[in-house]
């Protein structure tokens, strides 16, 4: 063995040194930088003692030294590369849950507390930009983290886009600074090949507790940070007790969706729509329920935002679909002919690679002709991340599938967005049918959308219709069909074509009473 040989298995075998002795022995926050300068400092020092040693005649210590490597150091180092798997996160270099976890561990005389930052809709950004850019944003927010930190903290990547800063602080006010000083360095713009890309995230925020150990520190902080994302993200939430029973409520709930899908819990009403042109039902809108063995029905707003949450829309988007294209079948093989069916889609099918695939198997499973089908997509969420669903919404439409734009005037409309998007229909929310006989306003809002769709060949529906005075205003604006509980409340399948009969049979008594005239 050389001495050159011997400078270069001592410089690169300090890293490893350094960081064995960090994991065994580490310091807590704010000792960091002058423990590894003093072990830098050891490392060189006895470094350069066997290179004299080995320079002395005679000396046999290089041989010596060889006979070691080749025997002890590399299983050593095999030993500590495994431990750096566990130890740091290959994409950002941040130390990982399980360092987190131990360094929970260890005590100290401050009052320790945690950050954990999850970013908003971060698998949107994957479908949209690609995993590569992705990671490259994953490991610019790390980048962002360590400069937010203060001097003392510690930053950690947990999981996918979930961070978190160990911290310590004197009062909760002090969490409440350091969120919001995160928030505003991930608010600026990111860099990406694309351009530049804006993202907001959300942080839950935990403190130590008088008395207590650390060890439900991170799952205290976990349940804050799901209260900021249910409470609108973009925003910091402290831990409170309360939290803990709605954790748990929770987690119930979500192992409820799984058995609810599994076991055939759920079911689908529907609700007739009403032709004003030609007084006839034209089709209706599925709407999920969920009879719960314990609770009763549950209607879709309370479990749906968790199923989004979770992953599990997917699975029961895609139940949806199967069960409304298997219904209208049914009411095609007992002849009733030229119906409609129009399913809610959540901004996670859309941006799913796969849905486009599964609209297309339910098309051809229960042979059903696309323009048989209605996929109504929110105008908040269309128009959130509309170049997102623009690929798969044109696609859908390039086959016949009609689609409609749902709870439309609500929240920021844009009408160059509309312009793009590949909508047939657009649906007047409910809050602007429920008051138009009173309220001029409301009237004039209708009217305008209505305006607006005739002028770009679209079809309007307006939901929510519960009297005749507001059956005859939408008529006289142009609105072409109608759906309430005027025409027929949601309904099991088998009470429709009975709704369908009555409506028909007022249709050809109007008619008939017309030819005499």
């Amino acid at each position: 063995m050389t001495i050159a040989n011997a400078v270069l298995w001592a410089y690169s075998d300090t890293q490893l040194i350094l960081s064995a002795t960090f994991l065994a022995f580490g310091p807590g926050p704010g000792h960091v930088e002058p423990f590894l300068g003093a072990m830098a400092v050891f490392v060189v020092v006895v470094s350069l003692l066997l290179l004299i040693m080995m320079a002395l005649p005679g000396s046999n210590l290089p041989e010596r030294l060889s006979a070691f490597m080749s025997v002890d150091v590399r299983p050593s180092r095999a030993g500590a590369e495994n431990s750096s798997n566990w130890s740091q996160d290959a994409l950002t270099g941040l130390p990982t849950r399980i360092v987190l976890q131990q360094r929970l561990q260890i005590q100290s005389h401050r009052r320790a507390a945690l950050l954990v930052l999850g970013i908003d809709g971060f698998r949107v950004i994957n479908t949209a930009y690609g995993h590569a850019a992705g990671d490259t944003l994953l490991r610019k927010v790390a980048d962002r983290l360590r400069l937010a930190a203060g001097n003392e903290d510690m930053v950690f990547r947990l999981e996918g886009d979930e961070f978190a800063i160990l911290t310590s602080v004197e009062d909760p006010d002090q969490l409440t600074v350091s969120a919001r000083r995160v928030l505003q360095r991930i608010q600026k713009p990111f860099l990406l090949e694309g351009g530049e890309v804006h993202i907001t995230a959300s942080i839950g925020a935990a403190a130590e507790e008088e008395g207590r150990g650390r060890g439900e520190l991170l799952a205290n902080a976990g349940l804050a940070l799901r209260s900021a994302k249910e409470s609108g993200r973009n925003r910091h939430s402290l831990f409170e007790v309360s939290m803990n029973a709605t954790g748990i409520e929770i987690e119930l709930m979500i192992g409820d969706i799984r058995k609810a899908i599994r076991d055939s819990e759920l079911f689908l009403l529907y609700q007739p729509k009403l032709d004003l042109g030609t007084g006839s039902i034209q089709g209706v809108e599925a709407l999920l329920r969920w009879n719960h063995p314990k609770h009763g029905v549950i209607p879709p707003d309370q479990f749906i935002p968790l199923a989004e949450k979770t992953g599990m829309i997917g699975e029961i988007g895609a139940w949806v679909l199967d069960a409304a294209g298997h219904q209208l079948q049914r009411w095609r093989n007992e002849q009733i002919v030229g119906w409609n069916v129009a399913v809610n889609v959540s901004i996670f099918q859309l941006t799913s690679p796969c849905f486009f695939d599964t609209v297309c198997d339910v098309l051809e499973r229960y042979d059903l002709d696309p323009c048989d089908l209605t996929l109504e997509v929110t105008e908040s969420n269309a128009m959130r991340s509309v170049e997102l669903t623009m690929a798969v919404l044109r696609k859908l439409s390039s086959i016949g599938v009609n689609l409609s734009l749902d709870d439309f005037g609500v929240g920021h409309s844009s009408l160059s967005h509309l312009k793009r998007l590949p909508v047939r229909e657009l649906k007047v929310d409910r809050s602007f049918i429920s008051d138009i006989e009173n309220d001029a306003e409301d009237m004039a809002i209708v009217s305008a959308i209505v305006s607006l769709a005739k002028a770009t060949d679209l079809k309007v529906v307006a939901e929510g219709v519960e009297t005749v005075g507001q059956q005859a205003l939408l008529a006289e604006a142009g609105c072409d069909v109608i759906q309430g509980y005027l025409i027929g409340r949601p309904s099991p399948p088998d009470d429709i074509p009975a709704i369908a009969n009555r409506y028909e049979a007022k249709r050809r008594a109007f008619q008939a009473s017309f030819t005499a005239e």
